[in-house]
């Protein structure tokens, strides 16, 4: 059994390192990049490579099945054994004189023994036996494991390709709108709007300090708040843009120079968000532009865990004559631990905005779409600069199940230059200054990772008109500002890929241009996602 058991690791062991020798070698031999030797050692496995791999990986899994079956074979003649040993003990203890006091006397005492030792020997027989049934039982669910281990190994590897790694999800949705408009006149007609998401991602490692990737993703190329597409427009194709095209640069003399307690990582292009931040200020959709600089330090302190430092530079409207208008800020991050159930991480960022301005033109003539502006504005100037501080406190508790973590956030964003571009319009719209503050708080059960998994969730969102630049925040608000919603969320893991979601949000704008309360707009979302 173990010849057959160390034959199987090697098997695995040699599939494995033949599909992983290209990422292992640019690992450990980061000087053989530049020679086209090295290069022809990197190159993507042929079709035949992968086919004898796959065959290789289905002849291993039919070894174990045969092994599984092997041992389940010794179970059923040891437990048979069992049983014979069983009734044997019984033969002699039915044969043992129990009831005359005659027949004992005549029994000598060597007999006595000689019974007392078969009984003693068939227990210790009968425990054997157990011991030897509890050790295949889990040399079966040991073997079960491995073969799992080698099926997740093989998935991961038939969504490689030498040191690129494919991932994406679809996404369909079914979008109805009910309500909205003035209370005093009548309702609308209810809008039933179909939509798509389609993402596919791209990434590599070239080696222990440079990666990077790309990402295509469905939506219209004018919208940067949205990777949606609406089913409309007679059939015609629907457009697939570049989401993401980013580098990333971790060098090791940071690392050493932290003595491997934190890290330094540069990150160029059009990426993901490195900061933490929810949907009040920057939609999820969004992907940043420009270069970003993280600089973390771990702690061994058994409370304080984590500080990180992140700044950024986000060029967002170049021109060939002219000031440039971009985005610069940096975040604070702080991760907290307390007790075995409660993490806590708190942040502080700042968002600063130059030359907003240039945004207006571009919202008025159809370049800049998704959000209808609510911020005070002419048609080529908003009445507010925005400098806007964000403060985020996260809790999250493990509870009584794995299954059951519990998400506890409140989000504050201030728009600290709300109305101060009101002295460079000659003609300026109406604009108080106080209406500068927007506030988050949501709360979150459950989880969507494994099969049959639950979430629940809600969130409370109240902005003021000028508290945050309306343009890239959330985009599924009856309005980017001058807003309160309610959101409720639940979501249903029902395979392995597959997730089902519903999300309803209620929201009105919170003063209108006449003063007339507004009926509230309620959006229903139905979602199917699958994730490759």
């Amino acid at each position: 059994m173990s010849n057959r058991k160390n034959g199987l690791l090697l098997s695995l062991a040699a599939v494995v390192l033949m599909a992983g020798i290209p990422a292992w070698a640019d690992e450990k031999n980061p000087r053989e990049h530049a020679s086209p030797k090295a290069a022809a050692k990197r190159a993507a496995p042929s079709a035949e490579e992968m086919s004898a791999a796959i065959t290789r990986l289905t002849e291993l899994v039919e070894s174990q099945n045969q092994q599984i079956a092997e041992q389940q074979a010794t179970l059923r003649e040891q437990a048979r054994r069992m049983e014979l040993l069983e009734q044997r003990m019984q033969q002699i203890v039915a044969k043992a004189p129990q009831d005359s006091a005659e027949v004992v006397a005549a029994v000598s005492a060597p007999k006595q023994s000689t019974a007392a030792e078969q009984q003693k020997l068939l227990e210790n027989q009968l425990e054997a036996v157990a011991e030897s049934q509890h050790q295949l039982a889990q040399r079966v669910g040991q073997v079960e494991a491995n073969a799992t281990a080698a099926q997740r190994n093989a998935d991961g590897r038939f969504r490689q390709l030498g040191n690129f790694a494919f991932s994406g999800d679809v996404r369909v949705r079914y979008e109805p709108f009910f309500g909205g408009g003035a209370a005093s006149s009548p309702a609308p007609d209810s809008r039933h709007r179909p939509r798509i998401r389609l993402r596919f991602n791209v990434n590599a490692r070239f080696s222990p300090e440079w990666a990077g990737g790309f990402s295509l993703a469905s939506g219209d190329m004018s919208d940067p708040i949205s990777s949606n597409q609406t089913l409309t427009s007679f059939f015609t194709r629907k457009p697939v843009n570049i989401d993401r095209a980013f580098v990333e640069y971790t060098p090791n003399w940071a690392k050493s120079a932290l003595r491997n307690h934190g890290e330094f990582k540069l990150t160029a292009g059009k990426f993901g968000y490195t900061w933490y931040r929810t949907e009040l200020t920057l939609d999820n959709d969004l992907n940043p532009e420009g270069i970003s600089q993280t600089l973390a330090f771990n702690f061994k302190n058994p409370v304080f865990k984590n500080l990180t430092l992140v700044a950024f530079q986000l060029p967002f409207n170049e021109v060939s004559a002219g000031p440039d208008s971009f985005m610069h800020g940096g975040q604070i991050q702080t991760q907290w631990q307390f007790g075995s159930r409660v993490r806590l991480g708190g942040y502080v960022g700042f968002y600063d905005w130059n030359r907003a301005d240039a945004i207006r033109p571009g919202q008025m003539v159809g370049n800049l779409t998704g959000s209808t502006n609510r911020n005070a504005a002419t048609a080529t100037q908003f009445a507010s600069k925005f400098g806007i501080l964000d403060l985020i406190g996260r809790l999250d508790f493990t509870t009584w199940s794995t299954r059951w973590p519990l998400m506890v956030q409140f989000n504050y964003a201030n728009n600290t230059r709300a109305c101060t571009n009101l002295v460079n319009i000659a003609v300026p719209p109406a604009c108080d200054p106080s209406d500068r503050n927007a506030y988050w708080a949501e709360v979150q059960i459950g989880q969507n990772r494994e099969p049959r998994d639950l979430q629940f969730g809600y969130t409370f969102i109240r902005i003021e008109r000028e508290a945050v630049l309306g343009a890239f925040n959330f985009s599924d608000l009856r309005a980017p500002s001058n807003v309160l919603t309610h959101r409720l969320h639940a979501g249903y893991q029902a395979y392995r890929n597959v997730n089902l979601g519903f999300t309803a949000l209620f929201g009105r704008q919170l003063t209108t241009a006449t003063s007339a309360e507004e009926r509230i707009l309620k959006r229903m979302q139905l979602d199917l996602v699958y994730r490759f």
